[in-house]
């Protein structure tokens, strides 16, 4: 193991020299706790039998330290360790090696082994089903392994999104089920669950709008049998079951005594947003207006709604914020974040980070441990938002009619890795929908700068 560990302090040292000297520290780090971790191992190997229970625990913590070096390899070989003592010890089904096994599903997508991903995804979706306890933490796991199925569909091969997506919705309806059983159907902590439930109804829509292999497997009546449901058949339902959702998340907060007022107008204005993706124009007025007044007698002022509400918002919106005063303090405290300094020295007040060229006009649905690189690999645009006008634009071969779409769009600058045509760049921006500038509750026109990062390529 020493030799290992010089090898790697040779490649930090001599291959990796535009690193800041913060990066260097984190790097000299752990190496350090490497080398300290895997003498605690050999330590404890020496006074117990191999197979000792003991030796789960600094195993994996070994190959935590391994992924931060991003040597995969020797992660791999702990955690695979630690997963075989646990089975041997406490049996085949074992509730202890679930973490585990995430992990190592974890660490082969970051190794860019999607066969085996998909292997051990499977095989950890039935032990969730079928093994274990039904438990808060069994939620977790499940959501977990819900984002593993969402980084698939960008990471895995094209051919496999579909895969991806109906696994992904599969894995978090099975976590709302469980959430339900332990807390009730009326417990907020049911929310997030559902919100991303929310969200995978809109990624299956527009990968059945966008067609091809994956659009075709989404829309077949059984997996593989060839025959599939009409685009707008299966469109309708997905608005349908998202305006259920949304429902559901409002029956959540009319439970709770006393009833949250607002949370329920903010489900309103949700579903208006819902509406805006799927081009009702007459329903999202309404449901603008009704939120707007929902707020205002949940004793919510009148400025402090529209303070919030005259920014546009792309949709969907990341999260579900049951009050006025949660949404516009997420909104701050991302601005106060570097990539939202940056964008402030643009003069942009929005930003949008593309997930992949597969869904260029939705945001990453997991978080990513990246971060963007600005300087690099992105577009400044100009435009206008009226309201909400019905626009019609011939994009991808076909006419395509939406609402919440930006106008007189502008490119003010771009810095690209790989040269986009502006005609590119201006399709992109078309394909985002907003949440327009809201008045009182009435949409009004406004006009906006974004930056627009691009999908990493590598």
């Amino acid at each position: 193991m020493l030799n290992r560990f010089l090898r790697v302090v040779v490649c930090v040292s001599f291959t990796i020299p535009g690193l800041s000297s913060a990066q260097q520290s984190d790097v000299t780090d752990s190496l350090q706790s490497l080398d300290s971790a895997q003498n605690v191992l050999a330590e404890l190997e020496s006074r117990y039998n191999i197979n000792d229970p003991s030796l789960v625990e600094p195993l994996e913590q070994l190959a935590n330290l391994y992924i931060e070096l991003n040597e995969f390899e020797e992660a791999h070989v702990a955690l695979d360790r630690a997963t075989q003592i646990t089975r041997m010890t406490e049996g085949l089904y074992s509730p202890r090696q679930l973490p585990l096994l995430q992990k190592k599903i974890d660490n082969y997508a970051s190794r860019g082994d999607w066969d085996n991903v998909r292997n051990h995804s499977e095989h950890l979706l039935w032990l969730y089903r079928e093994k274990t306890p039904v438990t808060p933490e069994l939620v977790a796991h499940l959501m977990d392994l819900t984002g593993v199925y969402l980084r698939g569909v960008a990471e895995d091969q094209p051919l496999q999104q579909g895969y991806h997506l109906l696994q992904a919705l599969e894995s978090n309806r099975l976590a709302l089920l469980v959430a339900q059983s332990i807390w009730g159907e009326y417990d907020p902590r049911t929310v997030p669950v559902l919100y991303q439930l929310l969200k995978q109804y809109h990624l299956q829509t527009i990968a059945v709008n966008r067609g091809g292999k994956t659009g075709y497997t989404l829309r077949e009546l059984v997996p593989g049998s060839g025959w599939v449901f009409e685009k707008g058949l299966v469109r309708r339902t997905n608005h349908a079951i998202g305006v259920g959702i949304l429902n559901q998340i409002g029956d959540v907060y009319a439970h709770i005594e006393p009833v949250d007022q607002e949370a329920i107008a903010m489900v309103d204005l949700y579903l208006a947003d819902w509406e805006v993706l799927f081009t009702n124009r007459e329903e999202a007025v309404v449901l603008y207006q009704e939120a707007y007044q929902g707020l205002l007698e949940a004793g919510v002022t009148r400025d402090q709604i529209n303070e919030y509400l005259m920014t546009p918002e792309i949709l969907p919106v990341d999260d579900f914020y049951p009050a006025v005063s949660v949404a516009m303090a997420e909104r701050i405290s991302l601005q106060q974040l570097p990539t939202y300094n940056v964008l402030a020295n643009t003069g942009a007040t929005m930003h949008f980070d593309e997930w992949s060229e597969a869904f260029p006009n939705v945001k990453s649905p997991v978080e990513s441990g990246g971060s963007a690189e600005l300087d690099s690999n992105f577009a400044l645009f100009s435009f206008n938002l009226l309201g909400l006008n019905q626009v019609t634009r011939w994009m991808g071969g076909r006419y395509h009619s939406g609402i919440g779409v930006a106008e007189d769009a502008a490119i003010i600058q771009s810095q690209l890795r790989t040269p986009i045509p502006d005609e590119g760049l201006i399709l992109k921006l078309h394909t985002l929908r907003f949440r327009p500038s809201l008045l009182n509750g009435e949409p009004a026109q406004s006009t906006g700068k974004l930056v627009y990062l691009m999908a990493n390529q590598d």
